[in-house]
C-alpha cells in the first residue's frame, strides 16, 4: 500500500476476518485504476487474478466474519475488524462483499489443491507440477513454498468424479501420483518428496 501510495497509485488495505471454509484469514491490496482492483503480493499477471479470487467469491454477508472490509478515512459507521489488536477502534470500514461474491467461478468444478512437502523436515517445496488426464497434459504449475501464505496452495479446477495423474518434477526425477476426484468442493492432495 505504501509504494503504491509513493508512486501516486491510490491503494486500500483489505481483509476477510475468515475464509467460508474456515481455513484461516488474510488480508491484501486494492488500487484504483477506473474502480478498484485487488493484487496479490507476488503473483505475476493482470489484475484481479490472485490465487484466492475464488476463495473470495465465496465471501457470505449473513455473518460478519465471513464478510470482505475494505479499509475507510471516512467514518463510515461500520469498524474494520482489526484481528491482530481487537481493541483498536478507529479503522473504519467499506462493506466490499458483494464485488468479491460477484466474480464468476465454475460451479461443478472441484479445487484440487497441492501441497509438496519435504518427506524429511515437512516443509513446503516449491517445484513444477504438470496435471494430467490419461496422456493428455491439462495445466502445469509451481506447489508453493514456504515463503506463500499457509492458505495458498497449487489449485487447479478439476471435474468431480474423474482421475487425475499429478508428475512432479523432483531433482532426481519425475513423481507421480493418481488423484481420484471427489464431489467435494475443495480437495487436498499433499505430495512427499525426498
Amino acid at each position: 500500500i505504501d509504494a503504491c501510495r509513493a508512486v501516486g497509485i491510490p491503494a486500500r488495505l483489505i481483509s476477510v476476518p475468515m475464509w467460508y471454509d474456515n481455513s484461516g484469514n488474510h488480508s491484501w491490496v486494492e488500487i484504483w485504476d477506473n474502480g478498484w482492483h485487488f493484487i496479490g503480493a507476488g503473483e505475476p499477471g493482470a489484475l484481479d487474478e490472485t490465487w484466492f479470487e475464488e476463495r473470495a467469491s465465496h465471501a457470505n454477508k449473513s455473518d460478519w466474519k465471513y464478510r470482505i472490509y475494505a479499509v475507510s478515512y471516512k467514518r463510515t459507521g461500520l469498524k474494520f475488524p482489526d484481528l491482530f489488536d481487537p481493541t483498536v477502534d478507529y479503522l473504519y470500514a467499506v462493506d466490499v462483499t458483494d464485488r468479491y461474491a460477484a466474480q464468476t467461478v465454475e460451479t461443478q468444478a472441484v479445487e484440487l489443491r497441492v501441497n509438496v512437502v519435504d518427506a524429511k523436515s515437512g516443509a513446503r517445496v516449491s517445484l513444477p507440477v504438470q496435471l494430467f488426464q490419461g496422456q493428455k497434459k491439462i495445466t502445469e504449475g509451481r506447489s508453493r513454498s514456504e515463503r506463500n501464505d499457509m492458505n495458498d496452495y497449487l489449485t487447479f479446477k478439476v471435474q468431480p468424479g474423474q482421475i487425475y495423474l499429478l508428475s512432479i518434477k523432483t531433482p532426481d526425477g519425475n513423481l507421480e501420483q493418481r488423484v481420484k476426484i471427489s464431489d467435494q468442493k475443495i480437495q487436498l492432495v499433499t505430495v512427499e518428496v525426498q
